[in-house]
């Protein structure tokens, strides 16, 4: 796994080359946030301010809205009768689109962000609406309470569970095993989902890492291209605000270009494009496959490697804005990062975007995970590392005692997957296992594109086998 924090972790991702040569000893890749010049959210809400953010980052509910006492954990409550913060999530049973009748307006509810609101009191219609629907809310907390492991979280994720879930859909029936190199696939059940025609089709996944081989036979047709931008003009075109971004973008210090492709000859610098091939490869017969082989792969580099560490490494919050405001609907995270104020507003303007963020938990052993995997309590998903007997890797950090924590196990030990060069071979750590979980999410964006931030993360857990 990369870290892109201040502080280094004990050891990173046991890796193999494919030559076979087993390095226990790499130290995890370091990306200073100091340059950052993005200030955390505002967060100032006072009795009868109008609801105007997108989000809070830190002390609001797993619904992402109205703050409210820990008492409760519905997306809706009134207080003794008397005005509160209103409030709603999928599962009150009203669309998030859909307006609320209130005392003296309406207030609408669009992308799991506040468009405008005042403290309100709810007529009574809408009142019976959430007293009918709170025991559904109650009990499935409750069976997420009951299915969650410190150890495995909510356990395996399961692509053809959670797409089928995702459609509204019976169980998809189970194909026979690929077996060998692609036993990975097997065991998130990628190809039952292919077999219902879903692949990855219409969705774009930013890998934020150490650059990806955008020339790779098996990546080059699936690398997101700005239609926005005229390569080579030195002209930003689409005024994002980066010159000819025409696949991505590299932050690194002293770089601020468009060469998202590994920028040295390093072992480390591999992972960018052996993450991505476990997302995207494509299925055409050779090397390996990705869980979604029709996805797009937006490539964002945060510097060079050298010695298993970023010597120049650019900042992760701006790099997960890039790609939210850029059309990532995923973003994967193979890395740990120390925790700062901008690292957790930007997590939180992809959730309030309704993209969806998933971080590899980290390689110490640890009972939890670290960050970014550790806001997985409010913004996206955590995971772990399970070997081929679906044991949990020694290496992987656990999933700690919350089960507001929404994290998950894939595949991440000896895992095969592109490598720059035109070449392939094997990386372990969970920064193999979380491509595999952004894969499994781009598969069931692309069977239901109006899943929201908070309806992904509820299936993929629903959906884990213990």
């Amino acid at each position: 796994m990369l870290d892109a924090s201040l502080t280094p972790f004990s050891s990173g991702d046991i890796t193999a080359s494919s030559s076979g040569l087993l390095n226990l000893n790499q130290r995890d890749i370091l990306a200073p946030q100091s340059r950052s010049s993005l200030a955390p959210l505002s967060l100032g809400l006072e009795s009868g301010q109008p609801l105007i953010l997108r989000s809070q980052t830190w002390d609001w509910l797993d619904s992402g809205f109205a703050p409210m006492p820990r008492t409760s954990d519905l997306g809706w409550e009134q207080l003794r009768g008397k005005s509160a913060p209103l409030a709603c999530d999928r599962l009150t049973g009203l669309t998030l689109d859909q307006p609320w009748v209130a005392a003296n307006k309406a207030a609408r509810f669009q992308n799991s962000e506040f468009l405008h609101a005042d403290r309100l009191q709810a007529e009574s219609t809408t009142k019976r609406a959430v007293k009918r629907t709170t025991p559904t809310r109650r009990v499935a907390i409750r069976l997420n309470a009951e299915a969650f492991d410190r150890i495995r979280g909510y356990g395996l994720v399961n692509a053809a569970a959670a797409v089928a879930r995702s459609i509204d859909a019976p169980r998809f029936a189970s194909l026979a095993d690929f077996g060998g190199n692609n036993w990975n696939l097997d065991a998130v059940q990628a190809p039952d989902v292919w077999a219902r025609g879903f692949t990855g089709q219409g969705v774009t996944v930013a890998v934020i890492d150490s650059g990806v081989d955008i020339t790779h036979p098996d990546l080059r047709d699936n690398i997101w291209i700005n239609s926005d931008e005229i390569a080579g003009d030195g002209i930003d075109n689409d005024v994002n605000g980066y010159i000819d971004d025409i696949n991505g973008w590299n932050f690194g210090i002293g770089q601020n270009n468009a060469n998202v492709s590994p920028g040295t000859n390093n072992s480390g610098q591999e992972h960018g494009t052996h993450v991505a091939g476990t997302i995207a490869a494509r299925n055409n017969g050779s090397g390996n496959t990705g869980v979604a082989p029709d996805a797009k792969i937006m490539a964002l580099r945060l510097g060079d490697v050298a010695d298993g560490w970023f010597v120049n490494g650019g900042s992760l919050p701006e790099a997960i804005r890039y790609a939210v405001d850029n059309g990532a609907r995923v973003i994967n995270l193979s890395l740990g990062s120390a925790d700062s104020p901008q690292l957790q507003s930007a997590l939180a303007y992809a959730a309030s975007r309704n993209v969806v963020t998933v971080s590899a938990s980290g390689n110490e052993g640890l009972l939890s995970p670290g960050a970014p995997a550790r806001y997985a309590t409010q913004y996206g998903l955590s995971v772990g590392a399970v070997n081929r007997e679906r044991s949990v890797a020694r290496f992987s950090n656990r999933a700690g005692g919350s089960p507001r924590l929404r994290h998950v196990v894939a595949p991440g030990v000896q895992i095969y997957s592109t490598l720059p060069g035109n070449s392939y071979g094997f990386l372990s750590g969970t920064s193999m296992a979380t491509p595999h979980v952004a894969g499994t999410v781009a598969l069931m964006l692309s069977a239901n594109p109006t899943l929201t931030h908070s309806q992904v993360r509820q299936i993929l857990t629903d959906t884990a086998v213990g």
